[in-house]
């Protein structure tokens, strides 16, 4: 009879067998893409293959990484090298950060968002992420139910978790939806249809570790399809448009025509920049679905090697996505000013027809259009202004490779990143709600065992319960991304990071939690509906901390006051006698 242990090891070199397969296959089909559209391909063909390719993969990672074990669905088996588990949360950080960051560059605040995105990224993968897996707990959930053991602070933490993997999910949804319409043309509603079975199969066979695989996937071919277009450029432009260590005269005019371009929107000012610096960093940090990864690995020190991968990784991807945008409005520029409106590149029109590019004013899908679009604007002299022309940022992050001439394929792959980056954050997002709900938080408050197959069973009837629920909410409404995301980090860094602060200090015990959670929700929603207006970025800003300020001082002031004899509901997670019950109950019930 073979030991646990050697069919868990087979059951290993199992998944990750079927993963490296299906990773070189992946490989193999985008390099295919390239040589197809070098060969001559019509560009309509390169713009749905790439995306097609990217799904099935995504599809097929979540189908290979199957697991009837509890073991293997909630925490991956904890054999997640530290790089990979790096790498996914990189592409988890970026899917999430994207469309934020994005809709930024329409205000003043970009600096001040990558900087507090930057700062919470560090304190998720460096802090939060390995504190939870040292603490042998397979969520936050489960380790906030661990360090303060009270059903009241456990039901409300697992509500919340699960609110915050809602926004998040609707959020990845919103964004995999709008990038097929405009790479690829489709309809919205056909394109939920197609997303609603890969994030299923994502999510639902293998639980975190078809999240963390295809985040990884989705984070190496966004990394590769904008790498390349910028390393292509280097014979030409030796230097980079970069600040600092790169053409500084060249980045400074790129700024200024990415600035012109797009306009200051006070609509989305972020309100004091400390302000939001801190609820960015805060909310962030302890966000669930980005220290997912981290949890899936061996031990605490692997969790810190996959941490400093990730942000390692992120900064390397700051640096390549601006030098990208500032190659791509220079190359706009190059290609469109000074040129007819009706004689331009055809990947313009293209870009227009998805309103990607703008054109004295207007869409514009065609050369009449494009003519007589600018027939009508006020001292046109015949040939397009730097001023007549606007570029989307969605478009200079994908559209360096089109924009220099170097074809579609590249500008695809990177739209197709960009898709499976959405798709992958909102199996994340679902993942964490069905497992908050069914695995750790209110179907346990009772504290009665669940045997192993209903909990999976439960856990996954709530993971695909609410993808029907996002997907009809999708179909009737549009949904901003970034407001979304923007309400999840809110949520975070008032309620959560509070707890997760708490647990550092032995005295915080589970009636600190609670005055904490009080505190936390009296002050957000003073803060938020007390002013009297539609809540926007900056106020959400504003409450968040002040409710993280007001839970941390309540429940400090609480464990000071009310101090108890030394107990196991006071000590910390590291020094608290372990149970002899795992905390992921044993595979003979899967």
């Amino acid at each position: 009879m073979r030991s646990v242990d050697s069919e868990t090891a087979q059951h290993r070199a199992s998944v990750n067998g079927r993963v490296a397969f299906v990773g070189s296959a992946t490989a193999l089909a985008v390099g295919l893409i390239v040589l197809i559209e070098r060969i001559g391909a019509p560009e309509q063909l390169v713009e749905v293959l790439a995306p097609a390719v990217m799904v099935m993969a995504l599809a097929v990672i979540g189908l290979a990484t199957g697991s009837a074990r509890l073991s293997g669905f909630y925490a991956a088996g904890r054999d997640v090298p530290g790089p990979y588990a790096g790498l996914a949360a990189l592409g988890l950080a970026a899917g999430l950060s994207m469309p934020m960051v994005l809709r930024a560059l329409k205000g003043t605040d970009a600096p001040v968002l990558l900087g507090g995105i930057l700062g919470g990224l560090a304190l998720a993968v460096l802090g939060t992420g390995p504190l939870v897996r040292q603490s042998g707990a397979v969520s936050l959930v489960n380790y906030i139910g661990q360090r303060f053991p009270s059903r009241a602070v456990r039901v409300v933490s697992a509500l919340l978790v699960a609110a915050i993997g809602a926004c998040v999910a609707v959020a990845g949804f919103e964004t995999a939806v709008r990038a097929m319409g405009e790479v690829a043309g489709i309809g919205r509603w056909p394109a939920i249809l197609i997303s609603a079975p890969v994030i299923a199969a994502i999510g639902i066979p293998g639980g975190v570790a078809g999240v963390v695989w295809a985040a990884a996937a989705a984070a190496a071919l966004l990394l590769v399809s904008i790498t390349v277009p910028v390393v292509l450029s280097l014979p030409a432009e030796f230097r980079l448009p970069l600040p600092i260590f790169g053409d500084v005269e060249a980045w400074t005019g790129a700024a200024q025509r990415i600035a012109a371009a797009q306009g200051a929107d006070p609509r989305f000012a972020i309100g004091a920049p400390a302000v939001a610096f801190a609820a960015l960093a805060l909310g962030i940090g302890a966000l669930p679905p980005l220290v997912a990864p981290l949890i899936a690995t061996a031990t605490g020190s692997e969790a810190r090697r996959a941490g400093t991968t990730t942000l390692i990784g992120g900064l390397v991807l700051i640096v390549i996505a601006a030098a990208t945008m500032a190659l791509c409005v220079l190359a706009v520029d190059r290609e469109l000013v000074g040129r007819s409106p009706d004689r331009l590149p055809s990947w313009s029109y293209e870009a227009g027809s998805r309103r990607l590019i703008t054109l004295c004013g207007r869409a514009v899908a065609s050369p009449a259009q494009a003519k007589a679009a600018c027939a009508s604007a006020s001292d046109f002299s015949g040939t397009v202004r730097p001023q007549d022309v606007r570029a989307d940022p969605a478009e200079l992050m994908i559209g360096l490779a089109q924009a220099q001439g170097r074809g579609a394929a590249l500008s695809c792959l990177a739209a197709a990143a960009v898709i499976a980056l959405g798709l992958t954050l909102s199996a994340a997002g679902l993942f964490v709600l069905a497992a908050a709900l069914g695995q750790g938080g209110v179907a346990r408050a009772d504290g009665r065992k669940v045997l192993a197959s209903p909990r999976l069973a439960l856990t996954r009837a709530l993971y695909l319960l609410a993808l029907c629920l996002a997907a009809a909410w999708l179909h009737v409404a549009s949904i901003a991304p970034e407001a979304m995301m923007g309400l999840a980090v809110a949520l975070a860094a008032a309620a959560l990071a509070p707890l997760l602060w708490l647990s550092l200090w032995p005295r915080a015990g589970a009636s600190s939690a609670a005055a904490a959670l009080m505190a936390a929700a009296a002050a957000g929603l003073r803060f938020t509906l007390g002013e009297g207006v539609e809540p926007d970025a900056a106020i959400l800003a504003r409450a968040a901390v002040l409710a993280f300020l007001a839970a941390v001082i309540t429940g400090s002031l609480v464990s000071i006051l009310f101090r108890r004899k030394r107990d196991r509901d006071r000590a910390p997670p590291q020094n608290r006698p372990r149970s002899r019950r795992p905390l992921v109950a044993s595979d003979q019930g899967a």
